[in-house]
């Protein structure tokens, strides 16, 4: 028997008996579409878990901090240049750039009439060409001496300054002991524009309390050469990132003040070191290594894989309670194909007399079965795709967590691979249902095939 003529047998009884294949192939549909659609959340909740992840930082980046002693509040190992030469010996290890804090508070931006106190970072400007960061405007700096990148909601923290009104006795009484401008504090809920601040040069000022409690003020001029994204800024934060040397010179200028003691250039302590490791499978031995060396490190990558297990798991579980539904449908399409050889037994003792060899009348049983867990699987995929547009649609609607709606992630996902094996998986069920009718049937003697009424 060619192949051919078993693919129109198969044809016309599947065509036959439509009702009952449709019913059959009705449970391999909902067995499908169960385990696709609960697949697709499990894997839509991981990608945005990694999502939100990303946010705090890259996966391929580690950030150092030193180890603190509780009782004298001192770095128990200094995290300093011989601790980054150290970390940048480590294999994988691509580039570390050290950033310093300007120890002595917040430090006045102003730009035209608007102002806003700001937390000034000091980074190793060189080696910025070695990480990734996502700029919303402009560039990163790139060696200059005068160069500064802000934060993405620096914009929208500056206000204009006021002056002090002076309609009566007891206002201007209050005025004398008060500054001459007030600032007003910066809220993010305030409906106000974001002022233009790349490629614009803005004035950052530093205030101490010197000998006498004499207020003095150190002023410097930078050009703001780029803004960093959305998802690379902390909101409601405005931090302004400047080279090295900057933070460097106003902490001298603040310890000479204080106590006549400046720092040494390359003795002083880092605030924290971003490392980075430009391949991801490394970024765990990373983090142990320099954990080993007496610092605290945190990277993404590291919650990255507790959410795999915990998400592993749940898929397991929502793919375990689909299963059951493809189990039942299993049982549906054996009890088919058995029913098809009560009805069919004189058909298959005369494809026997005609010359049908056993493992042709066993192909036929197992093409029909398959066929029929093939066209249920199809079913189920276009059932799973719109109930995950469904849901999707929903979540982006409803907008839970109240984030911009080009930032919310699908919460249902069907990758390609998950389409392929859940087709490929409904089509194997078929045919393993129809191993035992398919045996049953070539096992059948012709000739009490023939004479069966």
């Amino acid at each position: 028997m060619k192949f051919s003529d078993t693919l129109i047998i198969v044809t016309r009884n599947l065509r036959r008996r439509k009702g009952r294949t449709i019913l059959t192939a009705i449970g391999v549909t909902i067995g499908t579409a169960a385990i696709v659609a609960m697949m697709s959340l499990a894997i839509g909740l991981k990608e945005n878990a990694v999502r939100s992840i990303s946010m705090f930082g890259s996966l391929t980046e580690i950030e150092v901090y030193p180890n603190y002693d509780m009782t004298t509040h001192s770095q128990v190992n200094k995290l300093d240049e011989g601790a980054a030469e150290q970390i940048r010996s480590i294999p994988g290890v691509k580039a570390v750039m050290p950033k310093s804090q300007y120890n002595s508070g917040q430090v006045e931006l102003q730009v035209d009439r608007k102002t806003c106190s700001t937390e000034v970072i000091g980074v190793d400007a060189l080696a910025g060409i070695n990480f990734d960061y996502d700029m919303a405007e402009g560039k990163y700096l790139t060696g200059g001496s005068n160069e500064a990148v802000i934060g993405y909601y620096v914009p929208e923290m500056l206000r204009e300054k006021r002056r002090p009104r002076r309609d009566s006795g007891e206002e201007q009484q209050n005025s004398a002991a008060a500054p001459a401008s007030v600032v007003q504090p910066a809220r993010l809920s305030d409906d106000v524009p974001r002022t233009q601040l790349v490629n614009r040069t803005v004035t950052l000022t530093a205030a101490k309390t010197g000998p006498g409690g004499k207020n003095v003020s150190k002023t410097i001029k930078v050009k703001v050469v780029g803004m960093l994204s959305e998802t690379r800024s902390s909101p409601g934060s405005s931090v302004i990132y400047v080279p090295l040397d900057m933070v460097r010179e106003l902490n001298n200028w603040a310890g000479a003040l204080q106590s006549g003691v400046s720092l040494r250039e390359g003795r002083e302590s880092y605030m924290n070191l971003t490392v980075r490791v430009p391949e991801r499978e490394k970024v765990e031995y990373v983090v142990e290594c320099i954990r080993q060396m007496g610092f605290r490190a945190f990277s993404p990558i590291t919650e990255l894989k507790e959410v795999n297990k915990a998400f592993f798991i749940i898929q397991m579980i929502l793919g375990g309670i689909g299963a059951i539904s493809l189990l039942v449908a299993t049982i549906g399409i054996i009890n088919t194909m058995v029913m098809s050889i009560l009805e069919r037994t004189r058909e298959i003792g005369i494809l026997k007399v005609l010359g049908a060899t056993i493992p042709n009348i066993r192909k036929m049983f197992l093409i029909e079965a398959g066929t029929i867990g093939f066209l249920g699987g199809m079913a189920g995929l276009v059932i799973s795709y719109a109930i995950a547009g469904i849901i999707n649609f929903i979540y982006r609607s409803a907008n839970f967590l109240g984030i911009p709606e080009e930032a919310v992630g699908d919460i249902a996902v069907i990758p390609v691979w998950l389409a392929l094996f859940a087709l490929t998986f409904a089509t194997l069920v078929g045919v393993l249902a129809g191993i035992y009718p398919a045996v049953r049937a070539a096992r059948l003697s012709p000739l009490n095939a023939i004479r069966q009424e």
